[in-house]
């Protein structure tokens, strides 16, 4: 059924407002008025957990539609529950589409992607062009981690960089990710024959279960720099990035990781993982001269 407000009679739908500007608009939520213009053929109202396709315009009152910020993008529902689009989403089904009339500083522009902000009272062109729910998602992410396991590990790394502030580098054309921080103690980079003690917590990328973490099986893990077997790949680039003093978080692709095997009952075959590594010490070996 849909929502009850839908089905007031017409002429309940079209009451004129004080402020011509709102004429045809009912009150949603304080200082905000909404319009009906299209009814879709949608029952399912948009909750935490669905995405939806939107096509957004927004421009000031006397100014054309859109003529400040215009798009057609999906977005997470939980992201948009802020100011008053939550309270717009409440009677929204898909097909729907409706004119809000609002404060500026009730936008949450940021969400939105938009460059800057409107200040006073705005007008919003919503349209909800689809929906998809948590389940659909969940099915259409777990035949895309089948069928195109390099997709799927890149949209995986970019919803984590995404969801994760940072000053995040790309290493070269690879699909490792890093973000440095800290005062190093010595700004040589490691070299072959260096004898490396470092500190890591190992976690998937999708729900951050840690799985390896040095802390846990006692002490920091020592190694010669160079060795074979002694890391897999993309905790040797870290190790390579790091100077001693540092740490960092590294996203690491599978094939830099545990590859099609994956890592038995933690990590599963293709998974990015991410590594959280410190370089406690560095002894120089003779190569270092």
């Amino acid at each position: 059924m849909r929502h009850p407000w839908y089905h007031l009679p017409l002429y309940a739908l079209l009451v004129v407002a004080c402020d011509p500007a709102t004429s045809g608009f009912k009150r949603i939520a304080e200082d905000t008025d909404m319009q009906l213009h299209v009814i879709g053929d949608g029952e399912h109202i948009p909750v935490a957990g669905d995405s939806v396709l939107l096509r957004v315009r927004i421009a000031a009152l006397d100014s054309p539609p859109g003529s400040f910020f215009s798009t057609e993008r999906w977005y997470a529902v939980a992201d948009l529950r802020s100011g008053v689009l939550g309270a717009v989403l409440d009677r929204s089904h898909e097909g729907d589409s409706m004119s809000v009339i609002t404060p500026g500083s009730r936008i949450p522009w940021e969400t939105m992607s938009a460059r800057s902000e409107l200040q006073g009272s705005v007008r919003l062109e919503f349209s909800i062009r689809e929906i998809r729910t948590k389940e659909m998602i969940h099915a259409a992410r777990a035949l895309k981690r089948t069928t195109d396991p390099e997709g799927f590990q890149r949209d995986v790394i970019t919803a984590y960089l995404l969801s994760n502030e940072g000053n995040w580098e790309r290493w070269g054309n690879s699909d490792l990710h890093h973000h440095i921080e800290g005062d190093p103690l010595d700004t040589s980079r490691v070299r072959h024959g260096d004898v490396v003690t470092i500190a890591y917590v190992g976690m998937r990328l999708e729900d951050e279960q840690v799985f390896d973490d040095t802390e846990r099986n006692g002490e920091p893990f020592t190694f010669r720099y160079g060795d074979t077997d002694q890391l897999i790949r993309g905790l040797e680039v870290a190790v390579s990035l790091l100077r001693e003093g540092q740490h960092g978080t590294f996203v690491i692709p599978s094939e830099m990781a545990f590859g099609a095997r994956g890592l038995a009952d933690v990590v599963t075959p293709n998974e990015p993982v991410v590594y959280r590594v410190e370089l406690v010490r560095v002894v120089r070996g003779p190569a270092a001269g």
